[in-house]
């Protein structure tokens, strides 16, 4: 209670508000940002930045469950978990890099007797889609439930996503992508080939010619007659891919080895043939385990003392005598000792 007290006094005193508001200024004028002003701030107070480090990881993250209480009883059976796994493969897509801005969408069949599905708002990110911002919509378009934001739908993701729905009952969740390297295999005259164990884990490919935005009942009915009575994966000539499941954990199967295989085809995740590259022992394993750091201090300007962090090299401490002085002092310098001269 004491300290609470104390705690209290000090953040309403005048004095250290100024004194606070004085220090963040000379930081942000530095040119640093304001977290890393934050962090800077703490560091003098002797509080550890792993906190820090910790709450800025904690608070950039937004739930994907964030259906609390009463909320949960304006769903159907079922409704509450299905919103929160469409929402974790929008999540998972944005993970692996595979988002288009707020394009694109996945959509999810409530159940087998309604004629409604779930998808994205038109105007959120990936990362921000959330179990209770999904949108609720009829075969015809008709918004059922608008969900936690005033965002509409994409007309041209509902219309290709209804007629699969519509053709398929067998469908439950339906992926579309733009991913680079499906892009790339969809332009070719033979398509995704027998290349790779990927390639034949989804099974037969369907093809549509990509006509542009699906727009009339006509382009519609084609592409269900295209995709067939039993295929789940389409690749849409010069656009994407359409990757389809019975659940929604057996789309996003087709999706990623959909992808995996398209990659293969193409010589790797760049287009542009696998670039050899000679490991030296302990090197990889070193990277491999140095990755959550890299993304932690990734856009942050990386001080001398952490340097280490994101570097194979060794900063050691040696003294030296001043040079130009009648009367040279012992001065103390920081070496680098790269990887390359350790290993010699």
């Amino acid at each position: 209670m004491e300290r609470r007290k104390r705690v209290e006094a000090i953040m309403n005193s005048t004095i250290f508000r100024e004194e606070l508001e004085k220090i963040v200024e000379s930081q942000l004028t530095e040119g640093y940002s304001g977290y890393q002003a934050i962090q800077n701030i703490s560091e003098m107070m002797g509080i550890p930045c792993s906190r820090v480090n910790t709450f800025r990881s904690m608070s950039s993250v937004i739930p994907i469950n964030d259906i609390r209480g009463m909320e949960s009883l304006n769903f159907v059976k079922g409704e509450k978990l299905l919103r929160c796994k469409l929402a974790s493969v929008y999540r998972l897509i944005d993970m692996h890099g595979w988002t288009q801005s707020i394009y694109n969408h996945v959509t999810a069949r409530i159940s087998q007797d309604t004629e409604h599905f779930l998808l994205n708002p038109f105007g959120m990110l990936y990362h921000e889609v959330t179990a209770s911002s999904l949108v609720k919509v009829d075969m015809q378009g008709n918004i059922v439930e608008s969900g936690s934001t005033n965002f509409g739908v994409s007309v041209a993701g509902f219309m290709l996503h209804s007629a699969i729905h519509a053709a398929r009952p067998d469908i439950k969740c339906i992926i579309h992508l733009h991913h680079p390297a499906v892009v790339a295999v969809s332009a070719l005259k033979q398509g995704l080939m027998s290349l790779s164990q990927e390639s034949l884990l989804i099974g037969d490919i369907s093809y549509h010619e990509y006509q542009g935005i699906f727009v009339n009942q006509e382009e519609r009915d084609k592409l269900a007659r295209n995709l067939g009575p039993i295929n789940k994966v389409m690749l849409l000539r010069n656009h994407g891919v359409v990757c389809c499941g019975e659940t929604i954990e057996e789309a996003w199967y087709n999706t990623y080895h959909t992808i995996l295989a398209c990659e293969t085809q193409e010589g790797g995740p760049t287009g542009q043939g696998p670039k050899e590259r000679k490991w030296k022992v302990g090197e990889l394993e070193f990277e491999a385990l140095m990755s959550p750091l890299k993304r932690i201090l990734d856009g942050r300007k990386v001080q001398d003392k952490s340097r280490w962090l994101n570097s194979p090299n060794v900063y050691q401490k040696v003294e030296v005598l001043e040079t130009g002085t009648p009367d040279p002092k012992k001065i103390t310098k920081v070496e680098i000792i790269t990887s390359e001269n350790l290993i010699k």
